[in-house]
């Protein structure tokens, strides 16, 4: 399927339009390095943002937070310590609007996050989607594929995972 959950079209216009006003060039990735679950395999969902340091001096990217939560300190380290910025849009709430966060996931180039509600709706959406999960994640049914979301491609949590994604980020991009 190309997504089977549908964006609210209003909200998919102003999201679009807002992306071609304040990124009109280079690609447009959603990320999201944590989850806030409750569930016993959270640790195993929650990346912490230092391990997404080479990823996040990709060139010709614009790194857009959906990450929801008081992620201050992460968004510091990273602008001090990588002398990156993530983008953060002011206009919406990541953690309870989510028509327009499915909207706004629906308009990026790409998401790259764990297993919270970003990945879902990326795939949900038809969104491409690199999901950061754990082999023994339950969702894959024992695959290597994430049998829910055709678009998406898995990469497991450590540095071979994350070598991954720079790698298949970098090369169109050279």
């Amino acid at each position: 399927h190309q997504g089977y959950l549908k964006p609210d079209e209003r909200l998919k216009l102003k999201w679009k339009n807002y992306l071609k006003i304040h990124f009109p060039e280079n690609l447009k990735i959603g990320i999201s390095w944590g989850s806030q679950s409750n569930s016993i395999s959270a640790d195993k969902m929650t990346t912490r943002i230092e391990a997404w340091s080479s990823i996040l001096k990709t060139p010709k990217v614009n790194f857009i937070n959906l990450q929801y939560g008081n992620i201050t300190n992460d968004l510091i380290w990273v602008k001090n310590k990588l002398g990156v910025e993530i983008s953060e849009i002011s206009d919406i709430d990541l953690y309870n609007d989510l028509d327009s966060l499915a909207a706004l996931i629906s308009n990026l180039d790409l998401i790259i996050s764990v297993n919270n509600i970003n990945s879902n709706l990326a795939g949900a959406t038809g969104t491409p989607l690199w999901e950061i999960v754990p082999k023994f994640w339950w969702l894959l049914l024992g695959q290597s594929y994430s049998p829910f979301y055709p678009r998406s491609q898995i990469f497991e949590p450590n540095d071979e995972g994350f070598k991954r994604i720079l790698a298949l980020l970098s090369s169109p991009i050279k």
